[in-house]
């Protein structure tokens, strides 16, 4: 029995609605030998890294958390940092397309539970543009406790894996900028100027279709010989393990 017009619009109708309500979740968990963010050495031992993403029309949502393994750092109200959750972020994003590439913005909000950190949030704005190598331009801006922005400058570049058939790297560098408010928050160096820089090296595999692992090779550092004034670690090698699934 052929079907009417009707009813085949109506049964394509509830394929795009059901393919329009789908929430695209992964989830990863990392080892890091050490945490460091903006060039900061935020924790220069062993840490887990949790993430959990949903992905729905160009919406994105990610909670991200830091997890400390060794007792390296001694926090506020605390006898140690081991086994604690250190920080915990929030994110929620949205993608554009646009003729020369993809935007992204969105707003982030930290949380440093256990340390007895002040929380804050950050609007940000992404660029990529389509290019060989995806250069890329990021901007946030703290509009609570550090009231300063922070550019990024970079860009990616994806090859196939010649060792493993089937991994690809993705390649990338950058450089850093802060503002005079950022860097005397993060820095203690009060002017702006160049922040921080990096290289870095990520190898993605699929084991099956909803399962995957990650090699992450990192080198980063501080472009000011003010920022941090005296303090070590102002260069840092890290390397971190991933494994995660989608569902």
């Amino acid at each position: 029995m052929q079907r009417s017009l009707a009813s085949l619009i109506c049964l394509g109708l509830a394929g795009l609605s059901a393919a329009a309500t789908k929430i695209d979740w992964s989830f990863e968990t990392s080892y890091y030998n050490k945490y460091v963010w903006r060039g900061v050495n935020l924790a220069n031992e062993g840490v887990l890294q949790p993430s959990l993403t949903g992905s729905w029309n160009g919406w994105t949502v990610n909670f991200w958390g830091n997890y400390e393994l060794t007792d390296e750092n001694t926090y506020y109200g605390t006898s140690t940092g081991k086994n604690r959750i250190t920080e915990w972020d929030s994110t929620l994003s949205r993608s554009f397309d646009f003729e020369g590439g993809t935007a992204n913005v969105g707003i982030t909000h930290f949380d440093f539970p256990n340390t007895g950190g002040a929380s804050t949030t950050e609007l940000f704005a992404i660029f990529t543009f389509k290019q060989s190598f995806s250069p890329y331009i990021s901007v946030a801006y703290d509009i609570d406790e550090t009231d300063g922005f922070y550019a990024k400058f970079g860009g990616n570049y994806g090859v196939p894996c010649a060792l493993v058939k089937g991994a690809n790297w993705n390649l990338g560098a950058w450089v850093g900028y802060g503002s005079e408010k950022f860097n005397n928050f993060w820095y203690n160096n009060n002017e702006s100027g160049m922040a921080d820089y990096g290289l870095e090296a990520k190898m993605s595999y699929d084991f099956t279709p909803n399962t995957f692992g990650t090699v992450h090779l990192q080198y980063t550092g501080l472009l000011n010989d003010d920022h941090l004034s005296g303090l070590g670690n102002r260069s840092n090698f890290v390397f971190g393990l991933g494994f995660g699934a989608r569902f």
